[in-house]
């Protein structure tokens, strides 16, 4: 990598001589080195600042812009991800993201926000009262043969929440019901999964496992009641951009309501 250091623009100066100043550019040319700085350093200053950056005294990269040099100003346009967009222009500017999505419009990109929320049951995009914006569903599966159903409630009040929303649809299917996503930065993640149980009569039993590891044994969302919010709450690890959600039946239907994932503390 290149180190960027302070060199003068003036050349002539008293007391600069041809020796000093081949030197110096002999040294830039052999090591790469790369010269940005006010005008007027000596070559002696220069050079001594070229010696102390391949030392490993100054940072990789230090960029020094001039106060008015327009052309230093388009010199110093640096994309340190990688991905194509200036760093002025990324919302993302330390992690590659060349689509630039952003998916809640926060001005922030998806990747840097590591967070997402999907409506399971529903294609409605929700914007909830904290600005968080609820994706419609997709991910779902379930195993050969099984079915997935999709049942929605418009209006209904949904007791220990205030995402109501988000519990007034839900996905159930009649085996397995499994929760995917892709293309997720690696990292490690808090996994909420939300629930309710619409069937008073023949309420739902299940086991939950994420990234393959059992998070919770027979677990009802049922409270003697309907349309009360559950969540289960974990932390998962990505390793390969793909994180996991299986829903194992022990009597009657898995069902799943909403999933949210964000950066673990």
């Amino acid at each position: 990598m290149a180190r960027f250091v302070r060199l003068g623009h003036r050349v002539s100066q008293r007391g600069q001589g041809l020796v000093e100043y081949a030197l110096l550019l002999a040294l830039v040319g052999l090591t790469g080195a790369v010269a940005l700085t006010a005008t007027g350093t000596s070559l002696k200053e220069a050079y001594d600042n070229v010696v102390t950056a391949l030392n490993g005294d100054v940072p990789a990269v230090e960029q020094a812009q001039v106060p008015g040099d327009q052309d230093g100003a388009k010199a110093l346009r640096t994309d340190l991800d990688g991905d194509g967009v200036p760093d002025t222009a990324d919302n993302c500017p330390k992690d590659a993201n060349p689509d630039q999505n952003d998916a809640d419009l926060d001005g922030s990109g998806d990747v840097c926000d590591f967070t997402y929320y999907v409506n399971i049951g529903s294609s409605t995009v929700f914007k909830d009262g904290q600005g968080n914006l609820w994706q419609g569903e997709y991910g779902l599966s379930t195993l050969k043969s099984g079915t997935i159903y999709h049942e929605t409630f418009p209006g209904q009040e949904i007791e220990g929440t205030d995402l109501d929303f988000i519990y007034q649809s839900m996905a159930y299917a009649n085996k397995q019901l499994d929760w995917q996503a892709s293309g997720l930065p690696n990292g490690t993640y808090t996994v909420t999964l939300h629930f309710t149980e619409a069937d008073a009569k023949h309420p739902s039993t299940f086991h939950i496992k994420v990234q393959r590891k059992m998070v919770q044994q027979n677990f009802t969302p049922f409270a003697g009641k309907t349309f009360v919010a559950f969540t289960v709450t974990t932390t998962a690890e990505v390793t390969d951009g793909t994180l996991l959600v299986e829903l194992l039946p022990v009597k009657n239907y898995p069902s799943l309501c909403g999933v949210s994932l964000t950066p673990a503390s």
